[in-house]
């Protein structure tokens, strides 16, 4: 059993106590790891919250140093924060660290794209893809990047597997409208 280390004080209303009576609640480290983890998920979409979500997945890791997850999202807000080079670099601990989630290579797939570094995207989102086949967002991003680097059968091949994939979400129209753009594109000389 892992040592406890962390305490937190709630307050339940009873009969004796109508104002509440402190009630402790022992977490273990991976415990108090993950509500750290998810507190922070919910600040890491804005932008006046980044450094307090760098905050909690700091805590989280230093709680629970193999909690992956929380490393990935922690290289995701200093992606976020144009800290490009702290963020590649933390995402290849990941990599290291678990081998069989494809969030890192996902997001530095996604990194590349948005850098116009459309080969080192396509290595990054294969990985991806080797570690999970179906992960639905990388055959997109998988498919933009072979359009851009004219490979339009690659491209037309990851955006049809993401279709069959989305399973009828709203965004299936602009993945059709690039596929047959693609179409064209293979049948102009």
């Amino acid at each position: 059993m892992g040592k406890v280390i962390h305490a937190v004080f709630v307050r339940k209303p009873s009969v004796n106590y109508p104002e509440g009576a402190k009630v402790l609640r022992l977490h273990h480290p991976e415990q108090h790891a993950y509500l750290l983890y998810m507190r922070a998920t919910g600040l890491d979409e804005n932008p006046a919250s980044y450094q307090e979500a760098l905050e909690l997945y700091r805590q989280a890791l230093d709680l629970s140093p193999e909690f992956t997850i929380a490393k990935i999202n922690l290289a995701a807000v200093h992606y976020k924060m144009n800290r490009p080079r702290i963020a590649h670099r933390l995402w290849k601990e990941s990599v290291v660290e678990d081998p069989t989630r494809p969030e890192p290579h996902y997001n530095m797939g996604f990194a590349a794209i948005e850098q116009g570094r459309w080969k080192s995207a396509v290595r990054h989102l294969v990985n991806a893809l080797r570690v999970s086949p179906d992960y639905e967002d990388t055959h997109f991003l998988l498919g933009e990047a072979y359009a851009k680097l004219r490979k339009h059968l690659m491209a037309i091949s990851h955006w049809e597997r993401y279709l069959v994939l989305l399973g009828g979400r709203p965004d299936m129209y602009l993945t059709r409208s690039r596929i047959e753009a693609s179409r064209l594109a293979l049948a102009t000389p």
